[in-house]
């Protein structure tokens, strides 16, 4: 009769510990699923970002950057832009974490790439003679014959750069559905008395 009882708690508690299981691992899939959705990523992508990103851990940030950059040259006629997509975003998170040795895991890197990118940005640099030179400069984002405006500009600083110039840093950010459509969208710096620096991006090319 012990036996009998034995058996059947031993029974009772396998089965318990396997509805546990089975219930956390749905929970575990609906969070990466919702983090899937909120970065407009497949989990195919996700992998192939981080991948990208511990894998070139040691290159230099602008020979990482590549696939996202649209470089015209130096001098005050030219510059460059990066396109921050979510798969940009995490691999950079992916690269960092590498080079820091934090080693984060997958979800991780997922919710603070998630929480970083509610709207899509471009890191811009620009190139003029003193500290202030882009001060009336104004920038949009022309895609399909419609301008579609900014929504902030966060300015990062002036440096010294080659050739006796000073560099211009900022962040301009639109909203996150100018990624939805694969095409031509083109960032346009426009100043006053000058012709137009436009970044053309093909985003069909664009991880």
């Amino acid at each position: 009769m012990k036996k009998v009882w034995l058996v059947a708690i031993i029974a009772v508690v396998v089965v318990g510990a396997l509805v546990f299981l089975a219930q956390r691992k749905p929970v575990k899939n609906e969070i990466a699923t919702a983090l899937n959705a909120r970065l407009a990523m497949t989990a195919a992508e996700i992998s192939a970002a981080i991948n990208y990103g511990k894998s070139r851990k040691d290159d230099l940030l602008v020979d990482f950057e590549k696939p996202w950059t649209v470089f015209l040259g130096y001098g005050s006629d030219k510059g460059s832009a990066a396109i921050f997509t979510p798969y940009h975003c995490l691999s950079l998170m992916a690269r960092n974490s590498a080079r820091d040795n934090s080693d984060m895991d997958t979800e991780v890197l997922c919710r603070l790439c998630a929480e970083n990118h509610k709207d899509s940005y471009f890191e811009v640099t620009l190139y003029g003679s003193d500290d202030g030179f882009d001060r009336d400069y104004k920038a949009a984002l022309l895609k399909d014959g419609r301008e579609i405006p900014i929504l902030k500009t966060f300015h990062q600083g002036y440096d010294m750069a080659r050739e006796y110039t000073i560099s211009s840093r900022q962040k301009l950010y639109f909203p996150a559905d100018i990624l939805q459509e694969k095409g031509k969208i083109t960032l346009r710096i426009v100043k006053p008395k000058e012709a137009p620096l436009d970044f053309v991006f093909d985003l069909k090319n664009v991880p």
